[in-house]
């Protein structure tokens, strides 16, 4: 049996295969890691959960959880070439940039989206953001919630008929409030990339 994870950055290339992975998470697969020291290949694996969290101006970071009551590791085989890392354009998190049923957030200053999967699946995004007199999604249910992962490559996520968990829930600090509310994702969720060169939804 295998429990683990796995963190990664997001790019044009791997975003797409990553989303991918999670629309058939119900299928297994082998992971190839290749650490330079050590390279391994986990056969059979499944995803259980996930983690899309974004800080404002940082680059967005997607961790999966990893599980498989049949799944074993290997090593490479001799003829498999080592994988090559090639440096590419990174998404960062632009807190600036998130909208709310069509109205643009003033600031989110961090979210974290999250996937469990297991006899159903379950969504939730919890925001951070500093308490003002602007419109801020508070206690009232959001029917549609737009991230925007890469404005050049035109990659965006958006979630549906959000339902706030819980109350809100605020931090004093020397000049702001800090606040953060959980929401269910009750709708779906949609992976969007809309470019010159690729129009294509994927849809959990």
């Amino acid at each position: 049996m295998i429990q683990g994870c796995f963190v990664t950055r997001l790019e044009y290339l791997c975003a797409k295969a990553l989303f991918l992975l999670l629309f058939y998470n119900e299928s297994s697969f082998d992971l190839y890691a290749d650490r330079g020291f050590e390279k391994v290949i986990y056969k059979q694996v499944l995803i259980k959960g996930f983690e899309l969290r974004g800080d404002n101006g940082e680059a967005f970071k997607l961790r999966f959880d990893l599980t498989g009551e049949d799944a074993w590791t290997e090593g490479w085989p001799v003829v498999t070439p080592s994988l090559s890392w090639e440096r590419r354009r990174t998404y960062f998190f632009d807190g600036h940039g998130v909208t709310a049923d069509l109205k643009t957030l003033p600031l989110v200053y961090r979210f974290e989206l999250t996937g469990e999967y297991a006899e159903t699946s379950l969504y939730k995004i919890k925001l951070y953001f500093p308490l003002s007199d602007e419109h801020y999604p508070v206690k009232t249910k959001i029917e549609k919630l737009n991230l925007l992962l890469d404005l050049k490559d035109g990659i965006s996520l958006d979630l549906y008929d959000l339902e706030p968990e819980g109350e809100m829930v605020d931090i004093n600090c020397a000049d702001t409030v800090l606040c953060n509310q959980s929401f269910r994702i009750t709708g779906p969720l949609v992976f969007n990339v809309r470019n010159e060169k690729e129009m294509l939804q994927i849809v959990l």
